[in-house]
């Protein structure tokens, strides 16, 4: 190795490193759980080798002799001479720790600086405190190993092999047992390389003296399991001992090996077969080369997509009899085919199962439990889950704070649970799944919950908000308060989970992700965190629409689907336009308008196109004049120089080489998501579907209401009898079939020029009390039916005359329709003087 550049492989040796480090700290908690499993034990002795090895391959001395004694440890424990516990496991977890922080000081170049003499004593007290436990009776067997044999173990070693001392005796009545011992030797040799043999195999041959006992000195790459199982199907085989030949015993002139044999009855079924585990074959890449890979798929799309709009236009000329159309259809329909193919593959190269971030979180959980003294049952769910290789890097830190923030201020003490009838241990589930184009990360606890109120009380204390303002808050907004900085509903600081400052951190950095948080929690429950990334990635398929005579492409993850909505399923609630599909309630945005687009069709439509496209948990509808197709898009920067645009996420080009603008439809759904109403979608559609009809008439250029169980009647205008000293709004009595009522003159009551009534005039009998009034108007129009979301409520800032005695505006098209409170109007006349007048 002298003069060989090792810095070359520095990465896929750090990389090796992480990898085994992360099995360690998963197989590790399972040996918690279940101390005698074998096959984790295995998995736990075979990454300490590996690590140990590969180490030595690099040079780097200290990781390898503190790889070395970890080894020790794990073999002691497969041998069962050394009895799992709670201090064993936390000396094995620090243990991994010091091999991060040796990884670190190989990447800053300060491996000598570090010492691990301390961790190393550690490790040998555990070692020397280990006691042999009683199995079948001991064999000792001199083994003499020569400097080449040594050699060739060492080197063996250093590149990841195993060296173990493989014992066989053979049952006493077997017949031929030289043969045997040959046959051994030979099946072995399959599998690996016979370093030498105790007896040497020609001594073996001899059948009276050799005693049916052979120890081989074996290096393989196959685990000591492996190699019992292999034997176990040789006839005549009584007892089978693998015993790992470790470092030190290379720096022994001679060692007497206490050999203790594996019974066979002992381990079950000599049919008992280890499974080798699949592992699929990988190659570790550079993230730049990826990338720079990536851009030129984009420019092949971008490419393909031209020569398909080039293709279309020679269509269009009827070349369709000529060759050159012909080579040029085949060239373009191969060329997509391809291109689809590399596009798809360089996608999968950037999507990983996020089992590899979920990994890292048990180890973390088991930390933060022991540190705030609780007791965690955590449970990971959808680990297979595929996200694009930047979200996950960058998901972790939230998720991190949020498995935190639920253990210490989620899950309360195990003294706490018992008193509140819980189980002592706590429950966190960390869960991953597809839904709708998003990935869904949720973390759930069965804790003590969010307080809302003392939410609201906290934030009132540190001034984030008003008392009023407090007041009006729902539940549901309190708790979204948490994400403010400084808010924290912790008893006491801690250094778990963000020394009190909040989530803010959290919240921002998924909003940076185009991703949604969503927190739903009862209090004595527990909580539930739910975050939504979508998969965004540099290409993307769209749907092209037109808004106005301007393309815009709307990435197809956030469609949900395209329907068309009869212009009387567009109602007018609170100022937003909405319609109804399949039940629920769906806000409407007109992007035309709201992006300011000039110069359109300007056709008075009876039906309109909406894209149904969300974010999160928020759905609304974008109304278009015309839908185009599905294309794939490279998503191009649109520079500094232009900035960012609301609604704009980006531009690209088309095919016939315009630019086509990308809609960021997080931002448009934040924007009009927050506007969908208080109510839940079926008290909406009850609202929808409460229809009420409205006499309307005129009063000079406006327009009124009065629902129509109020109008007794409609008629005419008859003769007025004037009464003395009434007040001037009182036009006079009437003689309505026997009965006197006296008529009111809107016009004066609504301050409007004096007006003669007219053939149209009309005078509207309205109940009130044990009387009834009338009321002169210019014209009576039409009922007209509406339904009560299409009713507003009227504002301070209202200009319509007298707008205290309105109690509603309905706006229909482009007619607005006020609707009077005629109880209001009548109190204001004081009725009751007017009354008294008629009687006398």
């Amino acid at each position: 190795m002298t003069g060989f550049d090792l810095s070359a492989y520095l990465g896929v040796f750090l990389d090796e490193v992480d990898e085994q480090l992360q099995i360690l700290d998963t197989e590790i908690l399972r040996l918690e759980i279940d101390p005698t499993n074998e096959e984790t034990i295995q998995n736990i002795f075979r990454a300490a080798h590996t690590l140990k090895g590969s180490s030595a391959t690099m040079g780097f001395e200290k990781m390898k002799d503190f790889t070395h004694h970890l080894e020790n440890i794990f073999e002691q424990v497969r041998q069962q001479k050394l009895t799992v516990t709670g201090d064993l496991i936390t000396i094995i977890f620090n243990s991994i720790d010091v091999i991060k922080q040796l990884k670190e000081a190989i990447v800053a170049g300060e491996l000598e600086q570090m010492e691990i003499a301390q961790f190393i004593e550690e490790l040998e007290q555990f070692s020397n405190e280990a006691h042999p436990s009683t199995k079948a009776k001991d064999m000792s067997v001199e083994i003499l190993l020569d400097e080449h044999q040594k050699n060739v173990i060492s080197n063996a070693m250093a590149l990841g092999h195993h060296a173990f001392a493989v014992g066989i005796t053979l049952e006493k009545q077997a017949m031929m047992k030289s043969v045997r011992a040959l046959l051994i030797h030979n099946h072995l040799m399959e599998h690996g390389d016979i370093i030498a043999s105790f007896p040497a195999i020609e001594l073996t041959e001899d059948e009276d003296n050799f005693d049916g006992h052979v120890t081989f000195i074996f290096i393989t790459m196959q685990t000591a399991e492996e190699i019992e199982a292999l034997l176990r199907h040789m006839s005549d085989v009584e007892q089978i001992n693998v015993h790992l030949i470790g470092e030190e015993h290379l720096h022994k002139k001679g060692v007497t090996e206490s050999v203790a044999p594996v019974s066979l009855e002992d381990n079950g079924s000599k049919e008992k077969v280890v499974q080798k585990a699949k592992v699929a074959s990988t190659v570790r890449v550079d993230v730049d080369r990826l990338e720079h890979l990536m851009n030129l798929v984009g420019e092949l799309v971008i490419d393909q997509t031209r020569l398909v709009d080039v293709r279309g236009r020679f269509a269009e000329k009827d070349l369709r009899d000529e060759s050159e159309f012909e080579v040029l259809d085949e060239v373009t329909n191969h060329l997509s085919r391809v291109i689809s193919e590399l596009q798809e593959g360089m996608m999968k190269t950037r999507m990983l199962p996020i089992e590899q971030l979920f990994n890292r979180f048990p180890r973390m959980v088991r930390d933060t439990a022991v540190k705030a003294q609780k007791e965690i049952a955590f449970d990971m769910q959808g680990k297979e889950t595929e996200l694009d290789r930047t979200l996950i890097e960058e998901i972790s830190d939230p998720i991190i704070h949020l498995l935190r923030n639920a253990i210490d201020h989620g899950i309360e003490s195990p003294e706490q649970r018992v008193r509140l009838g819980k189980p002592a241990s706590g429950k966190v589930t960390l869960r991953a799944a597809h839904e709708e184009n998003h990935v869904v990360i949720s973390i759930t606890d069965d804790g003590r919950g969010i307080d809302p109120e003392r939410i609201k009380k906290t934030s009132v204390e540190k001034g984030m908000i008003t008392e009023e303002e407090a007041k009006q808050l729902s539940d549901k907004d309190a708790m979204f308060l948490i994400f403010k900085s400084g808010i924290s509903t912790a008893e006491k600081i801690t250094d778990i989970s963000g020394r009190g400052v909040g989530m803010d951190i959290v919240n921002t950095h998924i909003e940076k992700l185009n991703g949604m948080i969503d927190i739903t929690s009862v209090v004595g429950e527990g909580t539930t965190f739910t975050v939504k990334l979508p998969l965004t990635l540099a290409i993307i398929r769209s749907l092209l629409v037109k808004f106005g005579e301007k393309t815009f492409a709307i990435p197809l993850v956030n469609v949900l689907e395209i329907i068309r909505l009869n212009k009387e399923e567009i109602q007018m609630v609170k100022g937003q336009e909405v319609g109804m599909v399949r039940g629920r309630i769906l806000p409407l945005v007109r992007m035309k308008e709201r992006l300011g687009i000039e110069g359109d069709l300007q056709v008075e439509k009876k039906r309109e196109f909406v894209i149904v496209v969300g974010i999160a948990d928020k759905r609304i509808g974008l109304i278009a004049d015309k839908t185009i197709g599905n294309q794939e898009i490279v998503i191009k920067s649109l520079g500094s120089y232009i900035g960012s645009p609301p609604f704009i996420s980006g531009a690209t080009i088309m095919g016939d080489g315009d630019v086509a603008l990308i809609l960021d439809v997080s931002s448009v759904v934040r924007d009009h998501g927050a506007q969908v109403l208080e109510q839940d979608d079926s008290t909406l559609i009850k609202m929808m579907e409460d229809e009420r009809q409205l006499v309307t008439f005129k009063l000079d250029t406006e327009e009124y209401g009065i629902e129509i169980q109020r109008a007794k009647d409609i008629i005419a205008v008859p003769t007025i009898t004037k009464v003395v000293e009434a007040p001037e709004e009182l036009l006079g009595i009437i003689n309505l079939r026997g009965n006197m009522l006296p008529v009111i003159d809107l016009r004066k009551r609504f301050k409007l020029p004096h007006v003669a009534p007219t053939k149209k005039s009309r005078i509207i009998i309205v109940e009130h009390g044990l009387y009834d009034v009338g009321f002169l108007v210019d014209e009576v129009t039409q009922v007209l039916k509406i339904n009560h979301l299409s009713i507003e409520q009227p504002k301070q800032e209202h200009q319509y005359n007298a707008s205290n005695l309105i109690k509603g505006i309905s706006k229909l098209d482009n007619r607005v329709v006020l609707i009077l409170a005629f109880d209001e109007i009548v109190a204001s006349l004081k009725y009751e003087h007017i009354t008294q007048t008629i009687s006398q």
